[in-house]
């Protein structure tokens, strides 16, 4: 919006990064820029006051009265699940989602707040995959206090590995601009993810403290399964570097694997020295376009309306340009309307082509649908298959009790350390999808999860 200034704050362990982005007649530029160190040992609540101190002092320091602000909180802080639904959901899709909530996430309604976007439609098959972001109540009233210490209020918060993926879509390029691997390393942390038209399609933090020597066989372990996802088994799977040392780091990982093909990311023409305020300048984005992944934990009735000042200006100017025009253009009505009469005449001379290739078009589609129904009668894998890739899955910490294997999928009992833990490992294999929760997961007298689990696969 014009004239707008957008104030992104990212909070992760050990670093407070914000940026302000500053709207003019050319767009929008980065105007102020600051990074706070944090203690990671420190409690949060601490961490949060000490935000909540320093922020005032910066806005004053660069004489800034930001109009919308975003605040962008660590991953482990909430939870990022991909769920499947039926497309029919997708008319009362909030309903839907916090109806079966806890098949996806062990918590209560009640105990959270949560936002969602439709990553894709397949209307073929009709269903939907969703991105589902949720964040505990009490969790978030703690980050709460940051926006209370800004006293033009706060308009959103996100997780920052979203938010990170939002700036990746918007700044970097590739032989595909549609579909885009990434990797990006900050701190203790590292994320893995791949963008398709934008979106966040699949995403996944990796903690480095205990892999940190060997960096290079971690990246490449984690970006195999991104190769999956675009069945690029036998091709060159191009990916985007954000990290410190990137170029080095990028050399090592295309020598090193053949099937590779690393760029280091580069955020100098938005005037990003380095990859730590990737984050936060993502959020500040969020004022100027909608994103392609637009999540928002913050509830409506907490979130600060903008400004309509910026928008009133630039109707007023619209009104008068479109004035200036009708009265320059006057003159050229009437030839554009003959010519359009003219094409018009000519497309109604094409209809009846038109709708013969329209009909063999439908008459294609039919038999598509038939050869792909004829083939799902020989896909499926085996149970042998499927008991080999549980044994790889699950950890050692959990029991199968209880295997069930059918056409409509497998269903497993038994008792796990953490149950919550199975699913995320469940929910990453390429044989298995819609995994869920059948039952709430209940104690046992050693105080071991009782879980039951099903799934699908193919």
């Amino acid at each position: 919006m014009l004239f707008q200034t957008s104030l992104g704050i990212d909070i992760s362990d050990d670093l407070l990064s914000v940026v302000c982005l500053k709207a003019s007649l050319k767009g929008f530029h980065l105007a102020a820029r600051a990074e706070l160190s944090l203690d990671k040992e420190m409690p949060l609540d601490e961490r949060v006051s000490l935000i909540a101190r320093f922020l005032p002092d910066f806005l004053k320091q660069n004489q800034l009265v930001p109009s919308m602000v975003f605040l962008g909180i660590p991953r482990r802080h909430s939870l990022l699940r991909y769920i499947q639904l039926p497309l029919a959901a997708k008319e009362n899709l909030r309903e839907t989602i916090g109806y079966e909530m806890e098949k996806y996430i062990p918590l209560t309604p009640e105990q959270i707040y949560f936002d969602f976007q439709i990553i894709s439609e397949d209307r073929e098959n009709g269903t939907i995959r969703i991105l589902l972001t949720a964040v505990k109540r009490d969790t978030l009233s703690l980050f709460l206090s940051v926006a209370r210490a800004i006293k033009s209020g706060i308009s959103g918060i996100e997780v920052r590995s979203v938010a990170a993926a939002n700036c990746l879509a918007n700044e970097t390029g590739g032989p595909d601009p549609h579909t885009t691997a990434f990797v990006r390393i900050e701190g203790a942390a590292m994320d893995v993810g791949l963008l398709k038209h934008g979106r966040l399609d699949y995403s996944k933090e990796v903690p480095l403290s205990s892999q940190a020597g060997d960096l290079v066989r971690l990246i490449a372990h984690e970006l195999k399964p991104v190769r999956q996802r675009l069945s690029q088994e036998n091709g060159l799977l191009n990916a985007v570097l954000c990290a410190t040392g990137g170029e080095s780091l990028a050399e090592r990982l295309n020598s090193e694997n053949e099937w590779l093909d690393v760029r280091p990311a580069d955020f100098s023409r938005i005037g990003l020295a380095s990859c730590q305020g990737v984050p936060a300048y993502g959020l500040a984005l969020k004022a100027f376009q909608t994103p392609p992944t637009d999540i928002n934990l913050l509830p409506p009735r907490l979130r600060k309306r903008a400004s309509r000042a910026g928008l009133f200006t630039m109707v007023s100017l619209g009104v008068l340009l479109v004035l200036l025009l009708l009265a320059w253009a006057g003159g050229n009505v009437l030839q554009r309307r003959l010519t359009l009469d003219r094409l018009n005449a000519e497309l109604k001379t094409l209809s009846t082509v038109i709708a013969e290739i329209e009909r063999d078009r439908n008459e294609c589609a039919r038999l598509e649908n038939q050869l792909k129904a004829l083939q799902d009668l020989y896909a499926g894998p085996s149970a042998l298959e499927i008991l080999k890739e549980l044994s790889e899955r699950i950890p050692e910490t959990a029991w199968v009790m209880g295997f069930t294997f059918s056409e409509n999928g497998v269903e497993l009992e038994g008792e796990a350390d953490s149950a919550s833990e199975l699913i995320p490992l469940l929910d990453e294999s390429p044989v298995f999808r819609d995994v869920v929760f059948l039952s709430t997961i209940t104690k046992t007298r050693e105080g071991k999860d009782r879980f039951r689990i099903g799934l699908k696969f193919g």
